[in-house]
């Protein structure tokens, strides 16, 4: 998925063109422009972390950020917590399981006044609306449909045409953000043929409520080495919103992670140095996780010892140059020294027991703790339920101390205890 998003452009959907009146509004940026945009961006994050921070990392003017297939942490079921912007997931959807996630989300820039922004009923885990009370020009409310439709196995369509005979309003300038995975001659590219029948239904039911088309038509937003570049992401509008528009683009801006990003650089040259056949799980750690709260010239570096396939890697416990019976001395030593100095600790584990499966632990400073089966035991490998678990580690971490807006930038050091 994420090699898809690699060569996939995103939507600037709309720019709307509003004066702002002399008095103050809740909802408009403090600014002393006497115009205004309100801005949309219209991506599909295809679940990648990467892509997904790259969004919301962004200095960007967008008002509103409208994801298909965002980045969801697997252990807390929710967005990536970023100081800018205010995440709303559809409140009728409460997920049990990742498998159950969100696939659609708003992120409203925090400069707007949360008491305008009003989610709106019905929905679930592909279909989310919100109203925002914009209160400029006598333009009372916007409102902003998010719809992701699967390529696969589940049709989204007659929900999105159940929730609009509930819903819809032509007296509120409405617009429809959707991935459709569908193809259609009304916005397919030039001499791109290919129809699906379900696309028919999609123009129907926007057609009958009001809606059409604004987004460019014939405009790639979805490139493929192994096809022809298609037309899947569109905006539509009703009558009330089409006077609104300024601008309606498709930007070749992917969002993948820039390689002038220090950790990325080095990551890359890691991976240079290591057989292609294992690269560390360590890699995708490092690239899953925020480090822009981190002092980088300050991240001490450790060069892995590369072991070739072919030699013996059982080492002999005397290569540590410590002697098996003072190893748990040590350890408590260093567990000790660590928290006199106000340092973080992380324990983590993780096993693989035949016939119950694989799971992996940890716990943050003896007070914080998470664990979970994460496979059966043919299908995970008690190395992968290690690495797991400095993730969960890493995850508990940065809820607890990354995630509060007052949180300091300068943090303590984290010191890992793992058993292998």
């Amino acid at each position: 998925m994420y090699n898809h998003n690699d060569n996939n452009p995103n939507r600037l959907p709309a720019l709307f063109p509003f004066s702002s009146p002399p008095h103050s509004n809740p909802l408009s940026p403090s600014s002393d422009a006497s115009n205004s945009l309100f801005k949309i961006l219209q991506l599909n994050c295809h679940n990648s972390f990467n892509v997904t921070l790259s969004v919301l990392n962004t200095k960007s003017d967008s008002s509103i950020l409208i994801l298909q297939e965002p980045w969801i942490n697997p252990h807390t079921l929710k967005l990536p917590i970023h100081s800018n912007w205010l995440c709303l997931l559809n409140h009728n959807h409460s997920p049990s399981s990742y498998q159950d996630k969100h696939h659609t989300c708003f992120l409203i820039n925090k400069k707007y006044n949360s008491e305008r922004i009003h989610p709106l009923p019905g929905g679930s885990r592909i279909l989310s609306a919100v109203d925002i009370n914009i209160n400029i020009n006598k333009i009372q409310t916007i409102r902003f449909i998010n719809i992701y439709n699967p390529p696969k196995n589940i049709n989204v369509l007659p929900e999105l045409d159940t929730w609009l005979n509930k819903f819809n309003n032509r007296k509120i300038p409405s617009f429809i953000f959707i991935d459709s995975n569908l193809h259609n001659k009304l916005w397919n590219p030039p001499n791109y043929p290919h129809s699906h029948r379900e696309s028919k239904f999609l123009i129907k039911t926007c057609g009958q409520k009001g809606f059409k088309i604004i987004s460019e038509k014939g405009v790639p937003t979805f490139l493929t080495k192994r096809s022809s570049p298609t037309t899947i992401d569109l905006t539509w509008a009703n009558f009330l919103s089409q006077k609104l528009i300024h601008s309606c683009i498709t930007s070749s801006r992917n969002h993948a992670s820039p390689p002038s990003h220090p950790i990325k650089r080095l990551i890359k040259l890691e991976i240079s140095n290591t057989p292609s056949t294992h690269l560390s799980p360590i890699h995708n750690i490092l690239d899953k996780h925020l480090f822009n709260d981190y002092d980088l010239p300050s991240i001490e570096t450790i060069h892995p010892h590369i072991i070739n396939p072919w030699e013996d890697f059982s080492l002999p416990i005397s290569n540590l140059n410590v002697k098996k019976e003072d190893i748990k001395a040590k350890v408590q030593s260093q567990i000790d020294q660590s928290k006199s100095n106000s340092e973080h600790l992380i324990f983590t584990d993780g096993s693989n027991i035949p016939k119950n499966g694989a799971g992996s632990a940890a716990i943050l400073d003896n007070s914080t703790h998470f664990s979970c089966r994460i496979n059966s035991s043919e299908k995970a490998l008690a190395f992968k339920a290690e690495v797991q678990a400095v993730i969960i580690g890493l995850d508990i971490f940065i809820n607890q101390h990354l995630s509060s807006p007052t949180s300091s930038i300068s943090t303590p050091p984290i010191n890992f205890f793992v058993d292998n």
